[in-house]
């Protein structure tokens, strides 16, 4: 049997590490400041997303 010992380089954490949080900011962002309004979400898609309350956005905040 083959035995692994090796482990992940270091930069393939890295760059992980920084792809998910960039996409984190980025989701947030998006959601935050309507670009929502551009893609192909139905009205009723839009406002359900604009109608969050408070509590909501701030945990998705505290989350990415």
């Amino acid at each position: 049997m083959y035995e692994l010992t090796a482990s992940a380089p270091r930069h393939l954490w890295v760059v992980g590490v920084l792809s998910l949080l960039s996409l984190g900011a980025f989701d947030y962002v998006a959601k935050r400041f309507g670009s929502i309004s551009t893609c192909q979400f139905t009205p009723e898609q839009i406002d359900y997303f604009y109608g969050l309350p408070a509590w909501a956005k701030g945990s998705s905040a505290i989350a990415v």
